[in-house]
């Protein structure tokens, strides 16, 4: 888990958000969402006081930013994937 927190941490804090691929039914969510199965999530931040990742889900409106505990993101994560401009403007 250390890991997928550092990985985490180091690109939010660049701004970089991250594809995050996960299982959807291994842990309770909120608001609680039913069935299993693959999901594809965006996250967008990190709160270690706290100890949550913070991220954003295509369900529409009440989905534009969720928080879930890092070992039960760790849990449920099967991939994350860096979203990087290929080059930047000023």
């Amino acid at each position: 888990m250390k890991n997928f927190v550092s990985k985490v941490d180091s690109y939010v804090r660049r701004g970089i958000p991250l594809a995050w691929s996960v299982v959807i039914g291994k842990v309770a969510e909120n608001p609680p969402l039913e069935g299993f199965g693959g999901h594809l999530r965006l996250i967008i931040g990190q709160n270690a006081r706290n100890g949550e990742i913070l991220y954003t889900d295509s369900w529409g409106a009440g989905h534009e930013l969720k928080r879930m505990k890092t070992a039960d993101a760790w849990t449920i994560t099967q991939g994350l994937y860096t979203i990087e401009p290929l080059r930047t403007m000023l």
